[in-house]
């Protein structure tokens, strides 16, 4: 735990994050489906919303109209909320897995995710129960994207070091061994940035770590991460960022069935 607060002291003083202007995705709007194709091959849809919990109650599309076939299975109540009312979104984000997807919900105060289901199967449809104040009539959803090249800003073959450049410091924790890899703690101030964990082997072999555990104080991050690789095999660890490039915004979505909207669509330079 000392040693923890010890690099968050230490980052807290390091140099503030200067992020380079990234370049942004172009794409084709089809406005009659509510779907994005990015130029990268990223499909991105809002396909409908309904009452929580969905069973036996009416789709409908995000200008309001009715929705025909309902996009999942899944009908089970998974959010409460007592003081507004929750809506299921269903989303659709498919085509390249190498893009990082953030997605935020204009006036939602909690938001639950879960794979759509469909006759059994997993689906590209992420079902979201969203909680809104009550009598919200529409929504604004914004997807954040970054679509760029990985650099490597900073590496350590054992952990217990810092390093500081042009855009921000980031402090490697211990290295720990775990039954099935390993675990390396991270501390940052690239607020700014899409962030990953790589772990080389001894054969070059690269492993991309889970992030296990986050949390933040004034933009500064703590992290940690899991590797399945044991850390006696490991040559180098590298943290590896790139700037959010891209953003598509869905405004005006109706949250009440029926009440029709003039959903806007637009692909913009991310604004982070």
């Amino acid at each position: 735990m000392k040693q923890r607060i010890a690099f968050v002291v230490i980052l807290s003083l390091a140099l503030s994050l200067r992020a380079d202007e990234p370049g942004t995705q172009s794409g084709d709007i089809d406005q009659s489906s509510f779907t994005v194709k990015l130029s990268d091959g990223l499909t991105l849809q809002v396909i409908g919303l309904c009452d929580h919990p969905s069973a036996g109650q009416t789709w409908w599309k995000p200008d309001g109209s009715e929705l025909a076939d309902r996009p999942y299975d899944n009908a089970e109540k998974w959010v409460d909320s007592d003081l507004g009312m929750v809506r299921e979104l269903a989303m659709r984000t498919s085509g390249n897995s190498d893009d990082t997807v953030e997605i935020d919900i204009d006036k939602s105060r909690s938001r639950s995710s879960t794979i759509g289901m469909k006759d059994g199967k997993a689906t590209d449809i992420s079902a979201n129960a969203t909680d809104f104040p009550k009598d919200t009539a529409s929504t604004k959803i914004t997807f954040t994207l970054a679509t760029g090249k990985w650099e490597t800003q900073a590496s350590t073959q054992h952990g217990r070091n810092i390093t500081t450049t042009d855009k921000g410091s980031v402090a490697f924790g211990g290295v720990y061994e775990r039954p099935a890899g390993g675990v390396i703690s991270v501390v940052r101030d690239q607020s700014k940035l899409d962030c990953r964990l790589v772990a080389v082997d001894k054969d070059e072999q690269e492993h991309v770590a889970r992030r296990s555990f986050l949390t933040s104080v004034k933009q500064v991050y703590f992290e940690e991460y899991d590797f399945d690789v044991q850390p006696d095999k490991i040559k180098e660890y590298r943290l590896q960022t790139r700037p959010y490039d891209t953003e598509v915004e869905f405004s005006n979505v109706s949250l009440i069935g029926g009440e029709k909207t003039d959903v806007k669509i637009e692909i913009r330079a991310a604004k982070r």
